[in-house]
């Protein structure tokens, strides 16, 4: 099988006018990052508005919302969420339907820019109602220490969660147990660099564990595609890791 015949769906694609500088040169407007998944050979995927996270929750899931007209239905967005009492999101009894109106994939949490904590006795009213639902929920280590990503997780073990290890290989020994004991949890592979650790996992876990993540600009968009490309496993793995994993999750979210 010719590696570009596979579809490839990016699952942590941002784009806006950053504050500070990034690793590489970013997209500030959709037509930008649209052009350049193009060019890489990504047809869609999970993308958010840098905004939500240097400007305003509100201000940024508001122009995410508003660009998403504008872009190809193979994308959806993530909306940034914050403790219900703060008013910043639709609470989470109505969540699902403006999420469904506005073609909403995934949710995510950055307690420590946003100032809150994500502790289920904050933030459970959200967590009960993605798990109920099949929302797919961001749970990243430059954003929440992993002592909370593993409260979330046992609080709610059934969450479908995609959780990004970021830090440098290797990345096993964080995410295996996690893995191990939480079978809706998804890698993010935009840092895993492990050696042999996407056949490893594959082997352990299987390819279905695995959901291609750039993280750009904070890294290349297609930087982790040759470590997909070069992984001694089966071309139908390399399908299920590239967009058919991100395919199901989408389809598995539960709206009304």
């Amino acid at each position: 099988m010719d590696f570009c015949d596979m579809k490839i769906f990016d699952v942590d694609l941002r784009y806006g006018r950053y504050v500070k500088p990034v690793e590489f040169s970013p997209c500030h407007t959709p037509a930008e990052l649209l052009r350049e998944a193009g060019r890489v050979g990504i047809c869609g995927g999970l993308v958010r508005h840098v905004a939500s996270d240097i400007v305003s929750v509100i201000h940024g899931n508001a122009r995410l919302t508003e660009d998403l007209r504008a872009i190809p239905t193979s994308y959806y967005g993530v909306w940034a969420i914050t403790p219900s009492a703060a008013g910043d999101v639709p609470p989470p009894d109505v969540l699902p339907e403006a999420m469904k109106k506005n073609r909403i994939g995934a949710l995510y949490l950055n307690p420590i820019e946003h100032r809150f904590s994500p502790a289920p006795s904050v933030m459970g009213n959200y967590y009960a109602m993605a798990e109920e639902r099949r929302i797919p929920l961001f749970l990243a280590t430059d954003y929440i220490d992993q002592e909370d990503i593993l409260r979330i997780l046992e609080a709610f073990p059934k969450l479908t969660a995609i959780v990004s290890v970021c830090s440098c290989h290797p990345t096993m020994r964080q995410m295996y147990p996690i893995l191990e004991k939480f079978e809706n949890v998804s890698l993010d592979l935009a840092f895993q660099w492990d050696d042999q650790g996407i056949e490893d996992i594959t082997r352990r876990y299987g390819a279905h564990r695995m959901v291609y993540g750039s993280c750009f600009p904070e890294l290349y968009m297609g930087g982790m595609l040759t470590m997909v490309r070069c992984a001694d496993i089966s071309d139908e793995d390399k399908r299920a890791v590239l967009g058919g994993n991100f395919c199901r999750l989408m389809e598995e979210i539960v709206y009304d």
